[in-house]
């Protein structure tokens, strides 16, 4: 204990004289208003108090010994400093510098990062200042935020941005030309974490170790275009993602090509109807370019080239009706299929050789660009364009089982082996769309209808 004393006491003693060669001036100054070595403090605490001191500290103590030294160069240069002020202010900065404080990064309340954080480790944090009414202890706000780099929530995905170098006029769809994908991340609130450190620090008065909990702010990734190509504001309007766990790996290499070679940077023109089966070209019909991976044929399981490409389907057509886009021709599968449960259950969109397909309008008066890509077992399609103010939602899963009363598919309940939900767009104007997506399987296994059913009641 003794020799932690006496480190403390030597830093803080240095600190003192750091202060102090701070106020060396020319002429020794002698008004009590005048101010020294100011810094931004943001949240401070004064601490100046009457001068009858005798017998109130021991002399062998050693805060009292750095504030004595502390307390005679301030007096030095004419400024006013208590002991009892300088005590106190050698004390605080100790208690400061003992503070530790765990900060954990959430993301949707979960713990994704974590960071000790003290003044021990940054003591620039803290900062003294004198003035006529005393010396100050208090935090520095610009040296707190300096320390929340991006490296703090370690390997935590952050946002990626890409730029647009051009565009390929294709024969069935046009193309971008870009340097990568587009990926959303997260990004530490500064504002927030730095607000939430300083309150902590400051209020601790226990000297122990303080937790608190930071949520990361999700960040879209930018689509940055730089040339002369009209594509208008480029922001993130809706996402789509699914998740192919569990693949063989002939399905895996078909969604993944899907992904990047055919949906992968397509704009749609305002007006225009996007096709999924044109995207695909004729690739499909002629062969020779998939993998051999189940497909549903007529209500059978065989072994085709392309299968698992409704895989990217699926996960466009929920993109698609997050964004409030007019959906055209979509079918689900025959039959229920487990890789389509996480993303939406129900929400899948079947191609197959022409036919059927997927498509959509882009009623916006700009165009859109589809961005796609696969991070591990999970595919996602993300939606750039100009927002018109529309606002898509989408409740569910219901079914027969579970659908509200007046939940309907024009005009009649859900059977057993269906699954629906209920989409509505609110547009800029005020008008409203509402229609429900129901999806129609041979059977569904009651394991689902179970599970559902226990989440909506809870």
């Amino acid at each position: 204990m003794r020799k932690r004393e006496k480190h403390l006491s030597h830093g803080l003693s240095f600190t003192a004289l750091a202060l102090c060669v701070a106020l060396m001036g020319p002429e020794p100054a002698t008004h009590s208003s005048i101010r020294y070595a100011t810094l931004p403090l943001g949240s401070s605490i004064i601490l100046a108090t009457p001068e009858n001191t005798a017998g109130l500290f021991r002399e062998d103590d050693p805060s009292v010994r750095t504030a004595l030294r502390l307390q005679q160069r301030l007096r030095s240069k004419g400024l006013p400093a208590t002991l009892q002020n300088a005590v106190a202010a050698i004390r605080e900065r100790q208690r400061l510098l003992r503070q530790s404080i765990a900060v954990s990064f959430l993301i949707d309340s979960v713990t994704a990062a974590t960071w000790e954080a003290s003044p021990q480790h940054h003591p620039l944090w803290i900062a003294m200042t004198a003035d006529g009414t005393g010396i100050r202890v208090g935090l520095n706000r610009d040296q707190i935020e300096a320390a929340l780099t991006e490296e703090r929530i370690g390997s935590v995905p952050r946002p990626q941005n890409v730029r647009i170098t051009g565009l390929h006029d294709g024969t069935l769809v046009n193309r971008i030309l870009s340097d990568g994908v587009a990926r959303p991340g997260y990004r530490i609130n500064q504002e927030l974490t730095k607000s939430m450190l300083i309150a902590a620090l400051l209020e601790n008065r226990m000297e122990s170790r303080t937790e608190i909990e930071v949520p990361l702010v999700f960040t879209p990734g930018r689509l940055e275009n730089p040339t002369s190509i009209p594509l208008g504001d480029l922001t993130l309007l809706a996402s789509g993602h699914s998740n192919f766990k569990g693949s063989p790996w002939g399905r895996v290499a078909n969604v993944r090509k899907a992904l990047r070679d055919h949906v992968n940077n397509v704009v749609v023109a305002p007006g225009e109807v996007f096709s999924f089966n044109a995207a695909l070209g004729d690739t499909l019909a002629k062969e020779g370019r998939w993998e051999q991976a189940k497909v549903i044929n007529n209500g059978v399981l065989t072994m085709e080239q392309g299968g698992g490409i409704c895989q990217v389907s699926t996960t466009l057509f929920r993109g698609v009706l997050h964004a409030g886009f007019p959906v055209l021709e979509r079918k689900s599968h025959s039959m229920y299929v487990s890789y389509y449960e996480v993303g939406g259950v129900g929400l899948d969109a079947t191609v197959y050789k022409g036919d059927p397909d997927l498509t959509f309008l882009n009623d916006t008066g700009n165009p859109i660009v589809l961005q796609a890509y696969d991070d591990g077992d999970d595919a996602y399609v993300h939606i750039y364009g100009t927002p018109d103010g529309r606002v898509a939602t989408l409740d569910g899963p219901y079914f027969a089982q579970t659908a509200p009363a007046d939940f309907s598919d024009g005009g009649r309940a859900l059977n057993r082996n269906e699954i629906g939900w209920r989409h509505r767009v609110v547009y800029a104007d005020g008008s409203v769309k509402s229609d429900a997506v129901i999806s129609t399987y041979k059977s569904l296994p009651k394991s689902i209808v179970y599970k559902y059913t226990a989440l909506s009641a809870l």
